[in-house]
C-alpha cells in the first residue's frame, strides 16, 4: 500500500533533517506508522485509496513534523554516537587476536582438565603396585602447585602427578616453575616429565632411581630459598587414598 503523496510527504520530513545519516531511519519508521494506521482503517471497510489519504492526513504537516525530528537528531549527538560506534568496530578488529588466544587458551584448559594425567604405561613399567594421593600443595612465586598422586610400578619407577597454575595477574617478570626430589638422606631423586599448555599445566614426573625409603620430599625453590615438602609413602603393597603427608619445612 501507499501512493505518490506518500512518498512526497516522507521527502518533505526528511529534507528537514540536517544530520542526513538518520534520514533513511526516520523515513522507514514514519513509511511503517502510515502502513499501519492505513491497515487499520482497511480492516474498518475504508478503500485503499481513502485509508491511504487518512492515514497521511493523521501524520500532521510535513514541515512542523521535520523540524520536531530535526531537533531530536541533533548532528553534534549523531556525529558522537556513529564515531562511537566507528571507534568500537575498530577496537573489536584490533583486540580480536586478543579475544581468540584467550578463547583458545580457555579450550585448551578444559581439554586439559577433562584429560587429565596420561593412563599408567603398564607395558613399560610393569603394573601399579601402590598409589597415594596426598593433595600436598605448596607456591613458588606466582605459581601454585597440588600433587595429585605418587605412583609405584613393579619396576620400582616412582610416578609423580601434579597440577600448577599461575595468579590471575602475575607480575611482569615471571619465573619457571619445576619441581625437585629428594630422599631423606639429602640424595637427589632424578625425574622427567612435561607440562602441558592451559591455564591449569599437568605435570608427570617418573623417578629413574629406585626409592627404597618410606619418605619423598618434594623440593621447589622461591629465590635462594629451598622448600621440602614430606610425603610419606606406604609401607605394604596396596592402595592408600587417604592423605598422608607431614608438612613443609625449609631446607637448608
Amino acid at each position: 500500500m501507499g501512493c505518490s503523496e506518500w512518498d512526497d510527504y516522507l521527502k518533505q520530513v526528511t529534507d528537514c533533517v540536517v544530520f542526513r545519516y538518520d534520514r533513511a531511519e526516520i523515513r522507514a519508521e514514519l513509511l511503517a506508522h502510515l502502513e499501519d494506521h492505513a491497515q487499520c482503517l482497511l480492516e474498518k471497510g475504508l478503500s485503499e485509496e481513502a485509508a491511504a489519504k487518512e492515514a497521511l492526513l493523521a501524520m500532521g504537516d510535513a514541515k512542523e513534523v521535520g523540524e520536531a525530528l530535526n531537533k531530536e537528531h541533533n548532528p553534534l549527538l549523531g556525529w558522537i554516537y556513529r564515531i562511537s560506534r566507528w571507534a568500537l568496530g575498530l577496537l573489536i578488529v584490533l583486540n580480536l587476536p586478543t579475544v581468540l588466544a584467550a578463547a583458545l587458551m580457555i579450550l585448551m584448559t578444559a581439554g586439559q582438565v577433562l584429560m587429565g594425567y596420561d593412563e599408567p604405561r603398564t607395558e613399560e613399567y610393569g603394573a601399579v603396585v601402590w598409589e597415594i594421593h596426598p593433595q600436598v600443595k605448596g607456591k613458588s612465586y606466582q605459581t601454585h602447585f597440588t600433587v595429585d598422586y605418587v605412583r609405584r610400578y613393579e619396576d620400582g619407577t616412582i610416578q609423580v602427578g601434579y597440577r600448577s597454575w599461575n595468579d590471575l595477574f602475575p607480575p611482569s617478570q615471571g619465573w619457571s616453575f619445576s619441581l625437585g626430589y629428594e630422599m631423606e638422606d639429602g640424595e637427589r631423586v632424578f625425574g622427567g616429565g612435561s607440562r602441558s599448555a592451559g591455564l591449569i599445566s599437568y605435570g608427570e614426573d617418573r623417578l629413574r632411581e629406585p626409592v627404597v625409603e618410606d619418605v619423598l620430599y618434594v623440593v621447589y625453590y622461591e629465590g635462594a630459598t629451598k622448600h621440602r615438602i614430606s610425603i610419606t609413602l606406604p609401607e605394604e603393597d596396596g592402595i592408600w587414598l587417604a592423605p598422608n603427608w607431614i608438612g613443609e619445612e625449609e631446607a637448608p
